[in-house]
């Protein structure tokens, strides 16, 4: 649950600039891979780490989610279609305990990683299948290069009166330079620029929103900790 609030800030930021469809498939071959180790875990060193990453890759969901339904519907019918798709999330904490006592029950507690495998499996070919993208992409290394060219390029090439490029060893370094100024972005956009959302805090209505859901999260999870939990043999 901690990293499912965490993870999201990278799974937005990704799909606006790689694509929905693309952070939903990478997402879910990641929550396979983390449940198919998590299942076959033989500490619980090992099992908590693997559940650890596997919910930072089914955060992809909310996060994205609400972004492909904004793609998808106008504004004046986001609310329905916003509500419908929120069923979801709310629904897990109903239904998923109770799949989870009955596979636990009858099968054993890795019954229950193998189910989100194949349930993860199953979700990622309707991604294939059905899925198309609805996001207007525009790729992570080219926003890197136009800002790059906005900024701080530098003319690499002079050219003579014939019109061609003369190349110097100062041109090279400048391309150089380039290169790696471009990549800086790229790590820039992918390792920073998430956290640029924690500063919607400083809006009472958006920082009293998160502190009420945050109680509730907490009065929820404290529930859950009191609730007798299965064993790792």
């Amino acid at each position: 649950m901690l990293s499912m609030s965490i993870f999201p800030l990278w799974w937005s930021s990704l799909s606006e600039t790689v694509g929905r469809r693309t952070v939903y498939i990478a997402s879910f071959t990641l929550y396979i891979v983390f449940n198919i180790i998590t299942a076959v875990s033989t500490s619980i060193g090992m099992f908590i780490a693997m559940r650890i990453l596997s919910g930072g890759a089914a955060a992809a969901v909310q996060a994205v989610g609400a972004g492909t339904v904004a793609d998808v519907w106008a504004p004046k019918e986001r609310g329905r279609a916003m509500g419908i798709f929120y069923i979801g999330p709310l629904c897990g904490p109903l239904f998923a305990p109770i799949i989870g006592g009955g596979l636990t029950e009858w099968l054993g507690w890795r019954s229950t990683q193998w189910f989100q495998v194949i349930y993860g499996g199953v979700t990622l070919l309707m991604v294939f299948l059905c899925l198309p993208e609805t996001h207007r992409t525009s790729k992570i290394v080219r926003a890197a290069e136009d800002e790059v060219i906005e900024t701080v390029l530098p003319r690499a090439a002079e050219k003579d009166t014939t019109g061609r490029p003369i190349f110097s060893r100062a041109a090279s370094q400048k391309s150089v330079a380039l290169e790696a100024t471009k990549w800086l972005v790229v790590v820039r956009k992918i390792l920073l620029d998430p956290f640029h959302i924690i500063a919607y805090l400083r809006f009472p209505a958006v920082a009293l929103t998160v502190y009420y859901a945050s109680m509730c999260f907490g009065e929820y999870s404290a529930s859950f900790v009191n609730s007798p939990l299965p064993c790792i043999q």
